[in-house]
């Protein structure tokens, strides 16, 4: 089953596929190669401003996943907040066009090129080759493009001018957080609404009696209690539509509709799904899965913390879940990252986060005032992980908190 849900082949020889067909060099595209302990090309995107040039934007990929799906944001953002700046998109190291993992048995040699901390350092090269050593750039990046943003910003901070960042977090160990916040989120839903209630117990108790199940190519699926605590979190933990019509959508799914337990069994395997090789430009990766399993929620933070009944999800169901998904990986080794520097920043970096996001707003606002003394900040109440009900609205939303960024940033300076 192919997954309809979160961002997301095995070749011996050779270990990585350098695609200069598909991604080719070209006066706005290229690769550069990096150079230290082990050697590796990085690909990279520019779109060219049309106007006097007066900088750079580094577009940082949410995921981690390739560049391509953020091509068109970023010339909207271009157009409508930055048009005097050139934009760079680039594909982390083992993504996409850039050098790519393909041997799972061989990773552990070369699993620290992975980590956020490499990504970052991985920016300073390409940054330093596409722009040099004493222009300062502008960073900009939602999710996973946040969290490596934040670690640019407390190793880099001489290389940045100002910093965009949304729906991330500067520290790891986020996931089983969010989780638990997206139930808490739920609870408070049914707490308002009674019928909602009663509607998230019946279907609870059917998938605990197995009388919960969908039809999917002519295979009858039954969900279990387990399996119903995932798909809830997937559908709806980072969609604001799916989470505020969630009364609808399982009222729905109990009268017999069997479209949102189809996308959820889809999502629940999807992820699991085991990474093959695909040619660019391509979404699939192990470098995801690492991120995950050994960075986000490693193995000894699944082992530390004691499974517990929340409201109505048990993260014992995401502990299992995790450990499934993650059985290849977890002899990688941990890498989490802490971008809070000893002392903070005077970066001017702009936060945007959703209320009904999986983190938690207030660690997030204290996690990034420690990154930085010149913080921007905006929660988003019926925001999740995207724009909230209106997406149109939701973006203009965000541009217009940029340029009152921009404006009030070039009025201190």
């Amino acid at each position: 089953m192919k997954t309809l849900i979160f961002f997301f082949s095995l070749s011996l020889f050779p270990i990585f596929s350098h695609a200069e067909d598909a991604c080719p060099a070209t006066e706005n595209s290229g690769f550069i190669k990096i150079r230290d302990k082990f050697e590796r090309n990085i690909f990279w995107k520019r779109i060219p401003t049309r106007k006097q040039k007066q900088g750079t934007v580094f577009y940082l990929a949410g995921g981690p996943i390739s560049h391509v799906p953020y091509i068109n944001m970023a010339r909207a953002y271009q157009k409508l907040v930055l048009p005097n700046y050139d934009f760079v998109l680039y594909d982390y190291y083992g993504i996409n066009c850039s050098d790519r993992a393909q041997d799972l048995q061989r990773l552990p040699q070369i699993a620290e090129y992975f980590t956020v901390q490499s990504m970052s350092k991985d920016f300073l090269a390409l940054k330093h080759e596409l722009v040099g050593t004493i222009e300062k750039v502008i960073i900009f990046g939602g999710s996973h493009g946040a969290m490596v943003g934040s670690q640019i910003i407390s190793d880099f901070p001489q290389e940045i001018d100002k910093a965009v960042l949304y729906y991330g977090t500067p520290t790891s160990y986020w996931l089983e957080d969010g989780y638990i916040h997206f139930d808490a989120i739920l609870g408070q839903f049914a707490n308002k609404d009674l019928e909602l209630k009663q509607i998230i117990d019946e279907l609870i108790s059917k998938a605990q009696t197995t009388q919960l199940s969908v039809e999917i190519e002519n295979e009858r699926i039954f969900i279990t209690k387990e399996m119903l605590d995932i798909m809830l979190w997937f559908t709806c933990a980072q969609d604001s539509k799916a989470l505020l019509n969630i009364k609808t959508i399982l009222k729905k799914t109990l009268d017999g509709d069997a479209e949102w337990l189809t996308k959820g069994v889809y999502s629940y395997y999807g992820v699991l799904y085991p990474v093959e090789e695909e040619a660019p430009p391509s979404e699939r990766t192990h470098v995801t899965n690492f991120n995950r399993c050994n960075v986000w929620y490693p193995k000894s933070l699944r082992d530390s913390t004691p499974a517990k009944q929340l409201n109505y999800l048990n993260t014992a169901s995401l502990k299992n879940y995790w450990n499934e998904l993650c059985r290849q990986y977890d002899i990688l080794g941990e890498y989490s990252f802490n971008a809070i520097p000893a002392t903070p920043t005077n970066t001017p970096v702009l936060v945007w986060l959703g209320g009904l996001d999986e983190f938690d707003p207030i660690k997030v606002q204290n996690g990034f005032h420690k990154l930085t003394t010149n913080l921007t900040f905006h929660l988003k109440e019926n925001w999740s992980h995207d724009y909230g009900l209106d997406d149109n609205q939701g973006f203009l939303e965000t541009v217009d908190m940029m340029n009152s960024f921009f404006k009030q940033q070039a009025i201190n300076e």
